[in-house]
């Protein structure tokens, strides 16, 4: 008996009932013309019938009861075959075998929508159609462009971390994509080793337009050599669905293995595991190979470069007398132009200092002397220097800003050199925020406050 664990308890119910009816011990028979049926137990027992007696040439009612060794012989077959020689019995056969063999509408229907969106409705009505139930495990569906599924297979920087591709080519016209999707596709052992060992990229081909985009991908995505092959296998609408295993070798691809209806699910999990075996293989070849290029890559460059030196050799002993010569001279005149630049530099540096300490011994004779702390028309500044150190000092309400600035010009943060902030919120640039020939008290400056120095 045929293995029908994918199906569901309802499902497997009908079979039953079907098989009981009919006296048939061929499970995969009952399996297949309920499912072309609709799951409509009537329907399906009533072609059985139509086929036994086309298969049979008429036979009687008693005929009916032989053994089901006479009945089933060849009745797989009969029923694969064109829908003409049963519609021949009577016109009112023809609308119940037109019934019992509704084609399903397609996983993704032809538009000019992008890749990805065309992948997503395949995967919601995928999983609308096929794993309703809740012990059916969906397959992880790549859902970008093929041109990126490539990429991402055999593209990695790190060889080791690449995986074969896999192509779901789908087809709701054949007898057979229930049957492998249930029992294969949708296997928990598969569908997780697909997960984690491949890039499961799918598409649905029932409409010839979209069979005829996925080629053109290929084309475009130079997988030439395997579009080729599909081209002739997609002639025959009960060879799908298919399972493509797909490696690329440098820059060819190459189909490594497939897997349709006609196999079982322990052989197509097997096949997995020894397509990727393989595929992990050839990879190490290809590493090996691409190796040993380099080497010989890297003997010839070195072979060359050793060429190239020993041809420039004379020539390079030759210059460098002269450069030498040349560059002790250069290196002369350098040193010399540098001294005099920081002698010059030096002295200048020694004429602003005398300046800044004349300009700062000017100021400090013309501070006013710091009111005492009881004062009570005194301000008091706390100051935070460039260098982290911090300082403070009171000055009168009446004294004028530029005292304070004054003042810290004395500490060497004159203004042309630093910018000078509040502790407002946001920070106010007190040179630019304040008339500093004003006193403190017009500005209404605070009884105490602090003052931000930053070098410009």
């Amino acid at each position: 008996m045929a293995n029908l664990d994918f199906l569901t308890s309802e499902e497997k119910e009908k079979v039953q009932q079907f098989m009981e009816i009919t006296n048939t011990k061929c499970a995969e028979t009952a399996h297949q013309l309920l499912s072309d049926s609709n799951w409509r137990l009537d329907s399906a027992i009533e072609t059985f019938f139509i086929v036994s007696s086309i298969d049979a040439g008429e036979p009687s009612a008693s005929d009916q009861s032989n053994s089901e060794n006479n009945r089933n012989v060849g009745f797989v077959e009969t029923i694969g075959e064109s829908h003409d020689n049963i519609q021949e019995i009577s016109a009112g056969y023809d609308s119940d075998w037109n019934a019992s063999h509704t084609i399903r509408e397609p996983l993704m229907t032809f538009s000019d929508q992008p890749v990805p969106d065309q992948l997503n409705n395949f995967i919601s009505n995928f999983h609308e159609r096929y794993c309703t139930s809740p012990d059916t495990t969906m397959p992880t569906f790549y859902t970008d462009t093929l041109q990126n599924a490539i990429d991402i297979a055999f593209g990695h920087e790190n060889e080791n971390l690449c995986r074969p591709l896999a192509l779901f080519l789908n087809n709701e016209k054949s007898r057979h994509t229930e049957n492998f999707i249930k029992s294969i596709l949708c296997n928990p052992l598969v569908c997780e080793f697909l997960r984690e060992k491949f890039i499961l990229f799918p598409w649905d081909t029932t409409e010839e337009l979209n069979k005829e985009r996925l080629f053109q991908m290929m084309i475009d995505s130079r997988m030439r050599a395997v579009c080729d092959e599909l081209v002739d296998f997609a002639r025959s609408v009960d060879d799908f669905p298919v399972l493509v295993i797909v490696n690329r070798k440098r820059y060819s691809f190459e189909i490594i293995n497939q897997f349709n209806w006609r196999s079982d699910v322990n052989e197509a999990f097997e096949g997995l595991h020894e397509t990727f075996d393989k595929f992990k293989h050839e990879q190490l070849v290809e590493i090996s190979k691409e190796i040993e290029r380099k080497k010989e890559r890297e003997i010839f460059d070195q072979q060359r470069a050793d060429y190239d030196a020993s041809l420039q050799a004379d020539l390079e002993k030759k210059k460098r007398k002269v450069e030498n010569k040349v560059m002790k001279e250069k290196e002369k005149n350098v040193k010399e132009a540098k001294d005099k630049v920081q002698q010059e530099a030096e002295e200048e540096k020694v004429k602003e200092k005398e300046k800044e300490d004349q300009k700062i011994k000017i100021l400090l004779s013309k501070l006013p002397k710091e009111p005492e702390a009881s004062n009570p028309t005194c301000v008091t500044v706390q100051f935070r220097f460039p260098d982290g150190t911090q300082g403070s000092r009171r000055f009168l309400q009446s004294d004028r800003i530029q005292i304070m600035l004054d003042y810290l010009t004395t500490k060497r943060y004159s203004p042309e050199q630093c910018r000078f902030f509040n502790s407002e919120f946001p920070r106010k640039d007190i040179m630019k925020c304040y008339d500093c020939q004003k006193s403190f008290g017009d500005v209404n400056w605070p009884k105490r406050e602090t003052v931000w120095i930053v070098l410009n």
